[in-house]
């Protein structure tokens, strides 16, 4: 066993390892999800000056597509602020984005350390550390650029500054409260959930018996300012909290259900071990949480607060249980009988993540198939020749706004926008067996564009018919 003065400090090489081994096993290119390429579009249009335009071609896409909303105009621009900074330092380099947005992730998790690193031994602390940083997906998750990373770094820094102001038997000095509140909206600005801090928040000022408006006054101010950026910059009426009003009667029971094997997708494929994980987690994270109930009150608060958002939340996806999941490993383990016990079974666990990360790590990481492979490329530059006014048909319209600089929607249907304007139907097709057959019943002639994965033809719309 290892001493107790060793093993406080086993959190540093657990998260350096880490960080190399991820910075290391990054798989070339990116996937064809959308909601990074308009992300960094509007960072893009941060720096340019060019906020206005970009949200008028985000209104034209949602225009053209009533029946198939793939996201909102414009989203909150935390995020796109983010990639700003990137994209000055490094340009467009889908690389070095990554390693910056794993920047976050691992600056998450060393919050996440200081959090609990006093309210569980140092040994069960690092495994748990181990386990949440080597978790055998996302060794995978952190080849997409998602918000996911930010908004994971801001959610612990909130719940580590909201306890620290909970236990503090002094008033927070001014400049406390208002980093307190900045940290918050900055997480609500890069993701909506992230309005649930303010819970904790009041709950942590309630059982001190000392309110404080400082933080709700700082974060009031910066949602307000928000509003000088285009778009619904709210993110209360086009994005995720918008989709609560379209949520089925019998979403609660599935988004329960989801999650509550959501754990166990994280460390295997097979459905029968998903399923023994998730209820062993989640089973003796009830436990330890009733445990703790006293003690650890404001992250009990934070994380009921966070799945309320999640349980009702229309749209399901194991990564968005990411921002709780290390303190669901954290209950887990204080559901554990004996500290012995403890340090076994967290000290196994991280063993086993450890290993099979390092095992994807030594394997082959092949391209991802998506916008960065020769063909992509080779497509959206003779994009970038067609005419400025040019709009194509296309089944990732987003992605071809911001790498081939055109107008783009998407339709299942033959059909074209309202005004004359030179129509193109470009063709994935990978992707186009499966789902973009209407798309070619507009072309007009031979193709103007081929190759191996794509090809572009020309329609005519006049009036939103096709000649």
């Amino acid at each position: 066993m290892l001493s107790k003065n060793v093993a406080h400090y086993a959190w540093i090489p657990v998260l350096a390892v880490a960080t190399l081994v991820h910075a290391t096993g990054f798989r070339p290119g990116h996937e064809w999800g959308a909601d990074y390429a308009w992300n960094w579009a509007q960072a893009v249009s941060l720096l340019d000056g060019t906020t206005e335009e970009i949200a008028a071609q985000g209104a034209f896409r949602l225009r053209e597509m009533p029946d198939l909303i793939i996201g909102p105009a414009v989203y909150p621009w935390g995020y796109p602020a983010i990639l700003a900074i990137g994209h000055a330092i490094w340009g467009h380099s889908v690389d070095a984005m990554k390693t910056y947005m794993l920047g976050f992730y691992m600056a998450g998790f060393a919050v996440f350390y200081l959090i609990i690193r006093n309210r569980i031994a140092p040994l069960p602390a690092a495994a748990i550390l181990a386990v949440v940083a080597f978790a055998p997906s996302f060794f995978d998750v952190k080849n997409s650029l998602r918000s996911e990373a930010p908004f994971f770094f801001l959610f612990m820094l909130a719940i580590y500054l909201i306890a620290r102001h909970y236990k503090d038997a002094n008033r927070p000095a001014p400049w406390q409260s208002i980093l307190l509140g900045l940290t918050v909206f900055f997480a609500y600005w890069t993701r909506s959930h992230g309005v649930v801090l303010l819970a904790p928040l009041l709950l942590a000022q309630l059982l001190q018996r000392r309110f404080s408006p400082i933080p709700y006054l700082v974060f009031a101010a910066c949602v307000g300012m928000t509003k000088l950026l285009p778009g619904d910059t709210s993110y209360l009426g086009s994005g995720h909290l918008a989709g609560f009003s379209e949520a089925p009667a019998n979403t609660l029971w599935k988004n329960v259900h989801f999650y509550l094997l959501a754990p166990g997708s994280h460390f295997a494929a097979t459905d029968t071990v998903r399923i023994v994980i998730g209820c062993a987690v989640h089973g003796l994270a009830a436990l330890g949480a009733f445990k703790r109930r006293r003690d650890d009150l404001i992250l009990l608060a934070a994380c009921a607060a966070y799945a309320s958002i999640l349980a009702i939340y229309p749209f399901r996806q194991a990564r968005f249980l990411f921002p709780v999941m290390p303190f669901l490993f954290y209950f887990a383990c204080h559901g554990l009988q004996s500290g012995r016990i403890r340090a076994l079974v967290a000290s196994s666990a991280a063993l086993a993540c450890i290993v099979i990360t390092l095992i994807k790590w030594t394997g082959d990481r092949p391209p991802i198939e998506g916008p960065y492979t020769p063909e992509a490329k080779a497509f959206f530059d003779y994009v970038k020749t067609t005419d400025p006014g040019s709009v194509f048909l296309f089944w990732k319209p987003r992605s071809l706004t911001f790498y081939g600089e055109r107008r783009a929607f998407f339709r299942t249907e033959t059909a074209c926008p309202a005004q004359r304007v030179a129509i193109y139907t470009a063709s994935h097709r990978p992707a186009f067996k499966r789902r973009n057959t209407a798309l070619e019943k507009l072309a007009v002639g031979p193709p103007l564009f081929e190759n191996h994965s794509f090809r572009v033809f020309r329609t005519s719309c006049d009036g939103g018919n096709t000649r």
